[in-house]
């Protein structure tokens, strides 16, 4: 989890994307956002497949308010380069001593899972604070300007 952290806390996109609709419907934005999760859980499927060389030997590892911020959260994980980079380096990493620990399916359940709990939150999290702190200023900017 310390690992999966950096790449889950970093402001990239997909979380300026989060302050923006997490500004206007708060909580549910961060949730919808957190649905990028399912561009995750393939790329994990497909990089265990994949052949790595390791150690000398080969080795398998094992724009509405609806819909808006689940596309452009599943657009901005898929094509943004330090989210590929991350899973590509690190996350490949994870993969693979998930799976040497806790075998195939188990290893990349508790990879997942353990990893996507942290988008989650920081995400509800972030958009349930701009969405009150949007709350906040519309109270003193009336206050100021009455």
């Amino acid at each position: 989890m310390l690992v999966s952290a950096p790449g889950v806390l970093s402001p990239g996109p997909l979380f300026f994307v989060n302050i923006i609709y997490g500004s206007k419907m708060g909580i549910t934005a961060g949730i919808k956002i957190a649905y990028h999760t399912m561009v995750e859980l393939p790329l994990i499927i497909i990089l265990e497949l994949m052949p790595q060389k390791v150690d000398n030997k080969l080795a398998y590892a094992g724009f509405s308010n609806k819909k808006g911020p689940i596309l452009l959260g599943a657009m901005l994980s898929a094509l943004n380069p330090f989210f590929l980079i991350w899973w590509f380096t690190i996350g490949l990493k994870l993969i693979n001593d998930s799976i040497h620990f806790f075998g195939l399916v188990n290893g990349i359940l508790i990879l997942f899972s353990s990893h996507i709990w942290m988008d989650y939150a920081w995400l509800i999290t972030t958009s349930y604070l701009i969405y009150r702190g949007t709350s906040v200023l519309k109270t003193i900017l009336y206050c100021l300007f009455q």
